[in-house]
């Protein structure tokens, strides 16, 4: 079920609010300034009664995020239109926010035409919504033409499909190499082939590590390297002999233990985020987000095949 972000009851004065469930107007001059005749017709003047407002994006949110979700990244849409032909050009500043502090930061500038524009916006907040602030053109000498007017039609929220794509990547191949280490972490595999095998599954840990973002995949992963590192130290001194020997199998079962364990928390890891893609892709099919709908879709596939 979709759910949109709520304003706070206590807001500083003179702010506007809107949940974004239909088109908000943000700007008009026909309204907000005043209106005189000149030679030219109709013109609206300063002074004008713009107050700045926040558009509250419609967002997806009966699934509860777990930490590798609120930890990533997300995409804001903002699809608009500005017609506005004056004087002196007018733009109107606005911002990504969430409880006040804000990520991105940016203008909106009027038109000759009424072309429906897009902004994509790619910032760290699960749940936010788009500030408008302070208003340029709308003091001193200016004249505007009936008509101007910004319209926000639509201000969408998802997950950023880059990044989950990198995320269930990342799972993927830490699964994959590990699986392998399993296979190999047995005292019929010669001392050399086992090392080297160590050897490369650390390079791959170190790469998704440094790939990752969420604080419980980092720690998880620096435990996996940590582990891995102390009984490669502890094969070197029992195992040239042979792997048959004693120590040395006990090392090769504690990696297969491990191993397994970090195997079942990913694939955990990826069930949680798959129910989690899946809630937005089926949300998004209506949204009109253009290819970042099929990209998202391919995320969900992926993290289907972990499981």
């Amino acid at each position: 079920m979709s759910k949109y972000l709520l304003a706070g009851l206590l807001l500083s004065g003179g702010m506007s609010v809107h949940a974004n469930a239909t088109e908000q107007t943000i700007f008009d001059a026909n309204t907000m300034c005043t209106a005189k005749q000149t030679t030219e017709g109709t013109r609206y003047f300063p002074p004008c009664a713009y107050s700045p407002t926040q558009v509250y994006a419609e967002q997806e949110l009966s699934y509860s995020s777990p930490s590798i979700v609120r930890n990533g990244l997300f995409k804001t849409a903002i699809e608009y239109t500005f017609q506005c032909e004056s004087i002196r050009p007018l733009s109107l500043r606005y911002s990504v926010e969430s409880d006040g502090v804000a990520s991105i930061s940016n203008r909106i500038s009027g038109a000759a035409s009424s072309e429906l524009n897009t902004i994509p916006l790619t910032h760290g907040f699960s749940n936010s919504y788009i500030s408008f602030e302070a208003m340029s053109g709308i003091t001193g000498f200016q004249a505007i033409k009936p008509g101007c007017k910004l319209v926000v039609s639509k201000v969408v929220t998802y997950p950023e499909p880059t990044y989950f794509n990198q995320v269930a990547s990342s799972i993927s191949s830490w699964n994959s190499t590990l699986s392998t280490m399993i296979n190999i972490s047995t005292p019929s595999t010669g001392y050399l082939t086992l090392l080297n095998s160590i050897d490369n599954t650390l390079d791959t840990l170190e790469f998704v590590l440094f790939e990752v973002e969420d604080p419980i995949t980092i720690e998880q992963l620096n435990s996996d390297i940590s582990q891995l590192r102390a009984s490669k130290q502890i094969l070197e001194q029992n195992c040239r002999a042979g792997t048959s020997a004693q120590l040395c199998t006990a090392e090769l079962a504690n990696i297969r233990s491990y191993a397994n364990s970090s195997i079942l928390l990913n694939e955990m890891k990826a069930q949680d985020l798959y129910r989690y893609i899946n809630s937005q892709v089926n949300w998004l099919a209506d949204k009109s987000i253009g290819r970042d709908y099929s990209m998202l879709s391919l995320v969900k596939n992926k993290l289907a095949r972990i499981q």
